[in-house]
């Protein structure tokens, strides 16, 4: 009975976790696909199977290549802005200096205000006549009203929002590079580039990449 226990005593810490998992992942993703070939009512509920019949439509849509191109170009503004960003003010905050602990909280901020109020912040801001975005940079640009702008300002609003999650982790990783390898680098002549190239970033891609 001992050996079974053992087996079974890692999955017992796993289960809440788990059921975590399966009620907010792998549920709202298994009802999404399943509702995908049904008729739905105004209360969301299925009334009628109708196979691929949703897809077809879908894929008839001459929107969806405009929103496929909207996402991609979204994404391609996002994610590398929001990357080098985070990883410049980890770079920035890396070494523990007296007071750091000011401008740490300062670069994490974000993560601490909601969506709902970080869009309303921003809409102030970028206001076309009375924003402060404007007025420092002298453009009168209607930031989310402009079809041809929208895509910035929103893509502004998600880079800040999502400063303060990667620079945490970016943070923490690049706290945790074996000093003894800095210091052998040190004394082989690198500077602080190469360093950071042959060092830091190999060290810390794991973290880039999860």
């Amino acid at each position: 009975m001992g050996w079974i226990k053992k087996i079974i005593k890692p999955y017992l810490f796993m289960l809440p976790c788990l059921l975590f998992v399966i009620l907010f992942t792998y549920y709202p993703f298994a009802k999404t696909v399943y509702l995908g070939f049904t008729l739905v009512d105004l209360n969301g509920n299925p009334v009628e199977f109708v196979g691929f019949e949703n897809f077809i439509n879908l894929f008839k849509d001459k929107m969806l290549i405009n929103t496929l191109l909207n996402t991609l170009e979204y994404t391609a503004i996002t994610i590398p802005a929001t990357f080098f960003i985070s990883l410049a003010l980890a770079l920035l905050a890396e070494k523990k200096r007296k007071g750091n602990h000011i401008y740490q909280i300062m670069f994490a901020l974000p993560m601490a205000v909601s969506m709902s109020s970080a869009v309303m912040i921003f809409q102030l801001l970028m206001n076309p006549t009375i924003g402060m975005f404007n007025y420092l940079t002298g453009l009168g640009i209607d930031w989310f009203g402009d079809e041809k702008y929208a895509m910035v300002g929103i893509s502004i609003l998600s880079v800040w929002m999502g400063l303060g999650f990667s620079f945490l982790f970016l943070l923490a990783a690049l706290r945790n590079v074996p000093s003894e390898l800095l210091e052998a680098a040190d004394m082989e002549g690198c500077n602080y580039f190469q360093k950071l190239v042959s060092i830091k970033m190999p060290l810390i891609s794991p973290t880039i990449f999860s």
